[in-house]
């Protein structure tokens, strides 16, 4: 599964230069198998997670502002860079499809756009 699910966060706080067994834990969920996908699902839900914390710690009287930010799918970055390695014919295709054909990918200066 690749859904985010931070489980009980055990990987959080893990120096994996301390493994002697090289079983430590990669994931934030304390998995020991790096799923790239997984990760980067993870890594979304902790950036709301830290925002919503930091709206209820900071924003009520201190004059703080917390945002998050999507920029929409951009094929064109080094997200997909391990699907290239693997599979650069199909990564290559769905990226023209996405961004010409079907609109629903955007060029990274369109994505930066969307934050000013």
């Amino acid at each position: 599964e690749t859904g985010a699910a931070l489980g009980n966060l055990s990987g959080l706080g893990v120096d994996i230069r301390e493994s002697s067994s090289g079983a430590a834990a990669v994931m934030a969920d304390g998995a020991t198998v790096f799923n790239g996908a997984k990760a980067y699902h993870d890594s979304k839900l902790c950036n709301v997670l830290f925002l919503k914390e930091a709206h209820k710690r900071w924003v009520d009287g201190e004059g703080v502002s917390v945002r998050a930010f999507n920029p929409g799918l951009i094929t064109s970055t080094g997200l997909f860079r391990n699907a290239r390695k693997e599979n650069p014919i199909s990564t290559a295709l769905f990226g023209f499809v996405a961004t010409n054909l079907a609109g629903f990918s955007v060029p990274v200066d369109v994505g930066g756009d969307r934050l000013v």
